[in-house]
């Protein structure tokens, strides 16, 4: 971790002053997110491991300065208009895949390749909508304190979605994580740490999030309180809500959500592929009509996906 001296603080804080009265100039922006990738907002200490107040204030007009620079004009991703912005709830997290070679699958230490970078269903989500220009806000929670967190954050920056929502859940827990190992390609064990489902959602924190957005999409990840509790916030703002059903075991929270106050239609969209389907819906589900599947989930639509894995 890298220290800093309150005098240090303060010559960034001077430093970064001066172009805060400009704000529309793309060399503010330009120094803003590099200042923010280099200090991690809230990596300013000084030399006895506490913080500085010239830190406390960086922070502070850093963290409103990069909020509103996501109203602004960003390089080929056109304006960012909140009544266009596709709201996405759902979990963040690293990917790490270690591949490794049979040969050598005997032995405790394995000598491979690791590949690190940030997956979870719900950044996934965004990320290709960003990476279409379509405007887009993550929900989710990370750790206060911890590199996972810090990479997400930087990633979301790097395409353009909006980070304002990226929340900083006020409980200890590990990295947030996806660690799969893989013989040969093949996909031998995994462990998964996720946090977003064990932080309650906060209606007063997701209502001006739903309400800003013109569509909301939710996942798996998440809880079935969590999932009913997204799907309350949006019909109350009528607003549409998709969900993906993510795996196998977690698909079935959309039946675990549904309670009657949310009317015969809780979902505008369900999205499984054919393995969930399978878990989520009666047997025969394939020789019957759609709208039975439709009905089944709550869901005005049903998206069913095929390929070689499901």
């Amino acid at each position: 971790m890298i220290t800093w001296t309150t005098e240090l603080a303060r010559g960034t804080l001077n430093t970064l002053g001066r172009f805060m009265s400009r704000p529309e100039d793309a060399k503010a922006r330009a120094a803003v997110r590099r200042i923010e990738t280099q200090l991690g907002l809230g990596r300013l200490l000084d030399e006895h491991g506490t913080w500085t107040e010239a830190a406390r204030e960086l922070r502070a007009k850093l963290e409103g300065f990069l909020r509103a620079s996501e109203e602004l004009p960003q390089p080929g991703r056109g304006v960012r208009s909140r009544d266009r912005t596709v709201l996405v709830v759902g979990s963040a997290h690293l990917d790490v895949y270690c591949d490794y070679d049979p040969a050598g699958s005997d032995v405790l230490d394995k000598i491979g390749d690791v590949t690190i970078w940030v997956g979870g269903c719900g950044y996934n989500v965004a990320a290709n909508l960003a990476r279409r220009q379509v405007p887009t806000a993550l929900y989710t929670y990370l750790p206060p304190w911890s590199v996972a967190s810090d990479f997400v954050e930087r990633q979301c920056h790097s395409l353009g979605v909006n980070t304002r929502f990226l929340l900083r859940a006020g409980v200890k827990s590990a990295d947030p994580a996806f660690v799969g190992y893989r013989c040969a390609g093949e996909l031998a064990g995994a462990v998964t740490s996720t946090l977003v489902d064990k932080v309650p959602l906060d209606e007063a924190q997701l209502r001006p999030a739903v309400e800003e957005s013109c569509l909301v999409v939710a996942e798996c990840n998440l809880t079935h309180e969590q999932v009913r509790l997204v799907a309350r916030v949006a019909k109350a703002l009528a607003k549409p809500l998709f969900l993906a059903g993510v795996s196998e075991p977690k698909a079935g929270r959309v039946l675990e959500a549904y309670r009657e106050d949310l009317g015969p239609w809780a979902f505008e969209l369900f999205a499984v592929n054919e393995r969930e389907a399978d878990k989520v819906f009666p047997l025969s589900w394939r020789e019957t009509a759609s709208g039975a599947w439709c009905r089944h989930v709550r869901s005005k639509n049903v998206l069913v996906t095929r390929g070689a894995a499901g």
